[in-house]
């Protein structure tokens, strides 16, 4: 009786859990505007913000919506609305063996979702990529996102809104959507957009990428823009299309489409193999729009499609080379209070996620650069102390990003390349290979030794490197 009166006083977003100590066997947990899920197993109850929390303890759980009470009693579970009215909820089983939350022979799940990297990819390929097109049958798509066509007819531009390591990849989605598909894309920060949101216009592809589905401030931002696109003339109405690892999560409420980057779990705060998923996501939206608009040649696609397909074997090559290298390199970074990330062009977002990791895990201060700004201001900071990793692969701007690393080298700072062993590599001090390949698909391959960089350092270091300081997994508040 006296929690429905209390919560309908509390203001804003909230998932709390009250023990009141003349009820000692019970708890109450509320949920508005921000994810709270309920575990039952035998005897014993459980709340957790998400559902891997639970995994390890119950495989029945029961997700509460906004506006619902639940008690748990050593008897059960009741849930009521905020009127006070008891409501039956149909709960639902996970269908992950607690086995997805064991580390095995990994030191920590980072280390073990790196490496589960290629067989994602590998399961994003067999999922998405329709066996039945080819060259001469182009009638067929070449994917099977299976994308509503009032999604693209008339596309004139995208928009994606984003956070943290999910905006790096939709900075590469924005990259390839251009090239390949010729369509003029804006990438926000969903914390921004929402604020100041840009001026509307017309046939435009609203896309928000979130692994968890549940990041309050990406939601927000779709929400608001399905709201201001409401009784506009039919080009202004909203089509929205959402990225993300849960496709039982609250984005589904929100978009009409969801593309499943199908990661599976991660338990690990930083995001890995969910960031090279979500990358994954746009090739395969990249080629979808790109033929649709017949953009992209049969030629041009049977290509990326093929390289693609090579991608999991190459990730492997590098893990195979490198993890024990980077292991051993990285001991001479126990010092180290800055590292400077360069890179251009598809690549440029890779520097932004080599940093971001190394900050997350490792505490360092860590900055990316797109190569070509490093002489407005930043080479400033170089001296001998702070470390350069240049990420430069043979392409459209190899030669430049040689030559924005020789400027870095002549500040005597230590120079990284992440790059394929070749003649040129020799103006690197150390060399992460990785192999040759085109450099639109390049991103897949040189996060890798990146995340591999912050892994070894942090852990190294004896961090923590599942749970870093100061982080959580999804972030349901604003």
């Amino acid at each position: 009786g006296v929690m429905p009166q209390t919560v309908n006083k509390l203001d804003g977003a909230f998932a709390i859990a009250v023990v009141c100590a003349d009820y000692p066997n019970e708890l109450i947990v509320v949920r508005q505007q921000a994810p709270l899920s309920i575990g039952l197993g035998q005897g014993e109850f459980f709340c957790a913000s998400d559902t891997p929390a639970l995994v390890s303890h119950t495989q029945v759980v029961v997700t509460l919506e906004n506006g619902e009470i639940a008690r748990l009693t050593p008897l059960g579970v009741e849930i009521y609305n905020f009127a006070g009215d008891r409501l039956n909820k149909v709960p639902r089983i996970l269908n992950w063996s607690p086995t997805l939350v064991e580390k095995n022979i990994f030191k920590h799940f980072m280390l073990k979702e790196i490496y589960e990297q290629p067989n994602v990819i590998r399961g994003c390929l067999e999922t998405y990529i329709n066996s039945d097109w080819d060259i001469n049958n182009n009638r067929v798509s070449p994917t099977n996102l299976e994308l509503s066509p009032a999604l693209y007819q008339d596309l004139e531009q995208v928009e994606i809104f984003a956070c943290g390591t999910s905006w790096h990849a939709s900075l590469i989605g924005k990259y390839l959507l251009e090239q390949l598909a010729g369509i003029s894309t804006t990438v926000n920060y969903a914390s921004e957009a929402r604020y100041a949101p840009s001026p509307l216009r017309k046939n435009t592809l609203t896309i928000g990428v979130t692994q968890s589905g549940e990041t309050a401030d990406t939601l927000a931002a779709l929400a608001m823009e399905k709201q201001r696109r409401l009784d506009k003339p039919a080009e202004f109405s909203s089509r929205l299309l959402g990225i993300t690892n849960r496709s039982e999560s609250s984005i589904a409420s929100v978009v009409t489409q969801i593309i499943d980057i199908r990661g599976g779990i991660e338990i690990g705060v930083a995001a890995t193999k969910t960031f090279v998923a979500q990358v994954m996501a746009f090739y395969l939206l990249a080629l979808e729009l790109g033929w649709q608009k017949q953009y992209l040649s049969g030629e041009k696609i049977v290509e990326i499609v093929n390289g693609l397909r090579q991608i999991p074997a190459q990730m492997e090559q590098i893990l195979e080379t490198q993890d024990s290298q980077i292991e051993d390199f990285a001991h001479q970074f126990n010092d180290t209070q800055d590292f400077i990330f360069v890179g251009r062009g598809i690549n440029y977002p890779i520097a932004l996620e080599g940093a971001l990791k190394l900050k997350e895990i490792s505490y360092i201060h860590a900055e990316g650069y797109p190569a070509g700004e490093m002489k407005h201001g930043p080479i400033a900071l170089l001296d001998d102390k702070v470390p350069v990793v240049a990420i430069a692969m043979p392409g459209l701007v190899y030669e430049k990003v040689l030559s924005n690393a020789q400027e870095a080298k002549a500040r005597d700072a230590q120079l990284i390349g992440v790059t394929p062993e070749s003649t040129e590599a020799d103006v690197f001090d150390n060399v992460l290979a990785v192999p040759a390949v085109d450099e639109l698909l390049s991103p897949m391959l040189t996060v890798i030794p990146l995340q591999l960089l912050a892994y070894h350092i942090a852990a190294h270091r004896g961090l923590d490197v599942d749970q870093p300081r100061n982080l959580a997994k999804s972030v349901t508040v604003e």
